[in-house]
């Protein structure tokens, strides 16, 4: 706590010397928050420690400098800036997903892991009906997959013909997680009150981590359970809706997960976009 005393005593007389006399900047931009309890700003001491920062996206990095940051924007204007993130091929595919990537390789040849341009090749194979078969063939060995890690682990039995409804991603409000939730109970009622109704048979997984202390978000994990618990165990809709929620979400349980999918590499979505129509 010393030190950052000592970085926020520096820090703020680059503020008084830029905005001098303003007390409101110098209280806003301060590490320290006054209050009952002092608490450290983590956000403004790693912006002031630190030499570049970014956003996700370039509209996440426009919307830091414009509505969270303006003052260290106009501080430090070269600091935050824009640098994408992005996903390598190399491990989303060609590791995580051997069953496509030899497929890729049989069609176009062993030289795309280090020249992905060449990935551009297998749209050609759109509208042939073989390689949508061997296509379709990969990705239910990957569901397949996923469903015995599921039967190992949660003791759920999959059927791998179901469309898996996949959302994988922090558990927060704003990702409307219980907004699926809701489609679930409604596809639940209905199954139970309308004998007309029928449908393919969907198994919906749900998989992300709530912050210590969102109280909310660790509600809906605990909803999800609850109605995945009693939905899977209810014979009167005949296994045609499950859902599952995987724990302990993580970065070696996302690869098993989103080989469900084509490939996150933009070269492939000419391919994806027929193919989707087959999935």
């Amino acid at each position: 706590m010393e030190i950052i005393f000592e970085i926020n005593h520096r820090f703020l007389q680059e503020v008084r010397a830029m905005w001098p006399g303003d007390g409101e900047k110098q209280a806003k931009l301060s590490i320290i928050q006054e209050g009952f309890h002092r608490m450290v700003r983590m956000a403004n001491l790693c912006v002031i420690g630190s030499y570049a920062v970014n956003g996700v996206a370039a509209l996440h990095s426009e919307l830091v400098k414009k509505d969270l940051f303006p003052e260290f924007h106009a501080m430090y204007p070269t600091r935050l800036h824009n640098v994408t993130n992005g996903i390598t091929p190399r491990r989303w595919l060609k590791f995580c997903n051997p069953g496509l990537s030899a497929l890729i390789t049989e069609k176009i040849g062993n030289e795309w892991p280090a020249k992905l341009e060449q990935l551009e090749g297998i749209a050609q194979f759109a509208d042939d009906a073989e390689f949508q078969k061997e296509y379709m063939a990969v990705k239910k060995q990957n569901k397949q997959r996923l469903a015995d890690w599921v039967s190992d682990n949660m003791g759920i039995e999959l059927d791998t013909n179901a469309i898996f409804d996949v959302q994988i991603k922090r558990l927060h409000e704003y990702k409307r997680q219980h907004l699926d939730l809701l489609h679930v109970l409604a596809l639940y009622h209905r199954l139970l009150k309308d004998p007309s109704f029928d449908m393919v048979p969907r198994v919906v997984f749900f998989a992300a981590k709530a912050a210590p202390g969102y109280h909310l978000a660790k509600e809906i994990i605990f909803a999800i359970n609850k109605i995945a618990e009693k939905v899977n165990n209810d014979p009167r809709i005949g296994g045609k809706l499950k859902v599952v929620f995987i724990p302990d979400y993580r970065v070696s349980m996302a690869e098993i997960i989103i080989l469900l999918r084509t490939c996150h590499n933009k070269s492939l979505w000419p391919v994806r976009k027929h193919l989707v129509l087959v999935t």
